[in-house]
């Protein structure tokens, strides 16, 4: 082989390894990429679960709380009425109508007893909240 042969030969095997080269840096360059891009994924899927798990929980809690609302509001309903019956009874002056005190003691003890099985079943049916 002449020196011109060899040159050239040593150019062309320069310029082959120089391209291979680059070639092979963009692959590691893109397959890397590939790579990030699954990590990112599955890290939006976990953020996305976990964001719908706290939705479920807080929404399971609103209706908790609303639950819980009503429940209270009933129970007051219950004490608001066992309150007029006990005004009612030590009114100093009733019309003829009005019943006496003795009266309004079984009135007063049903509404009691409502009130308590409205508690006890209200308690029971919000996962403990009042008992």
């Amino acid at each position: 082989m002449t020196a011109l042969q060899l040159i050239f030969a040593n150019a062309i095997s320069a310029g082959a390894g120089v391209y291979v080269g680059a070639h092979l840096r963009k692959k590691g360059e893109n397959l890397a990429t590939h790579e990030d891009i699954h990590l990112l994924v599955d890290q939006v899927k976990a953020v996305t679960v976990a964001a719908k798990e706290i939705e479920a929980k807080v929404d399971r809690a609103s209706r908790v709380h609303e639950r819980q609302l009503l429940i209270l509001q009933r129970l007051y309903v219950r004490l608001f009425d066992i309150q007029q019956l006990f005004q009612r009874m030590i009114a100093r002056v009733r019309p003829a109508e009005e019943k006496s005190s003795e009266e309004y003691a079984p009135l007063v003890h049903d509404a009691v007893v409502a009130a308590q099985e409205e508690f006890r079943s209200s308690a029971s049916y919000s996962f403990g909240w009042l008992v």
